[in-house]
């Protein structure tokens, strides 16, 4: 492969899953991702999106997601997440009952809904762990509706599963195609089909790597890839600026905040001192009330004072 290709760009991960002439590897993804046994096991699929090569060079917002469904009905979703914005639950909360309610028709009953279940790929953390050593359980974490306290669950139509790239750890051994899976989206660019570990060399790991190798030596398909992640650059050049502006904005309230703070630390000063000078006031007029008093007694009782000496005996007040 003379260029890297990273598996999870949304162009690449739809060809290597979604193409209609190759269902058989998406059976073999969801059957290994979600440990499907026995009865359980995925047999067929429809695709809902196909792959179509010439949407993703011509349309740059066309459809992300994978979306198909089984020879039981049950519906999946399979969608590759680069960044962790802070709405994204809400939105995962949102993909899934969009794709469950659409189901239902005006002419089917409740009884004909089926299980829908979504999975989402996170090249980034949405849920951190909290210790180093609870880092392998934060890996694949399943979602589902049941009542907490008795464990009793409501349905198992909902079914969420959330994988996150950074706790697979890629110098573990590979034993199983869950594994292999994982290891090659989180790995593939880095990868020679030529040269692939033992532990890759399945008949899907190396469609999966030809699929791969057709965007890299392929001129059409290697300008929709580049085009794919310049987007993504782009989308992630936008949400660095708004973080930088929010930070700005978060700094400078911070700055109109402490001055507000001063601003009211000030004029409670000016309040105190205010109320001292009234009281300072109130005091100066006490004392001059009991002046004029003083002053009138004095005539009353027939002394008299020059008003000269009245004048320097009460200047000090």
């Amino acid at each position: 492969m003379t260029k890297r290709i990273r598996p999870l760009v949304d162009c690449v991960f739809k060809a290597i899953l979604g193409d209609n002439n190759n269902t058989s590897q998406l059976i073999h993804f969801l059957n290994s991702i979600l440990t499907l046994k026995n009865e359980k096991r995925i047999i067929s699929v429809e695709i809902l999106n196909p792959y179509n090569e010439k949407e993703f060079g011509d349309d740059k917002l066309s459809i992300l997601d994978l979306k198909a469904t089984d020879q039981s009905g049950r519906y999946f979703q399979v969608e590759v997440q680069i960044s962790v914005p802070s709405w994204l639950k809400e939105k995962i909360l949102l993909n899934w009952a969009s794709i469950y309610q659409t189901q239902l028709q005006e002419e089917n009953a409740y009884s004909k809904l089926k299980p829908t279940v979504s999975i989402w790929l996170m090249e980034n953390t949405l849920f951190p762990a909290d210790k180093d050593s609870d880092k392998d359980k934060y890996l694949h974490l399943n979602f589902k509706v049941y009542e907490p306290d008795l464990k009793i669950p409501l349905s198992d139509h909902l079914n969420i599963h959330v994988i996150q790239f950074p706790y697979f750890r890629t110098d573990y051994p590979i034993t199983n195609d869950k594994q292999r899976w994982l290891y090659f989206l989180k790995e593939g660019q880095n990868l020679d089909i030529d040269n692939l570990p033992e532990s890759l060399q399945t008949e899907e790991i190396i469609k999966a790597m030809r699929t791969l190798q057709h965007f890299s030596e392929d001129q059409r398909a290697y300008l929709n890839y580049l085009t794919r992640v310049d987007n993504e650059r782009y989308k992630l050049s936008i949400k660095e600026t708004l973080m930088e502006n929010e930070n700005l904005i978060k700094q400078q309230q911070f700055q109109i905040q402490q001055q507000n703070s001063q601003l009211q630390q000030q004029n409670f000063q000016l309040q105190q001192q205010n109320s001292q000078l009234q009281l300072l006031d109130a005091k100066i007029q006490k004392q001059e009330k009991q002046i004029q008093n003083f002053i009138l007694f004095l005539k009353k009782a027939g002394i008299t004072i020059p008003d000269d000496d009245m004048k320097t005996d009460f200047d000090f007040i």
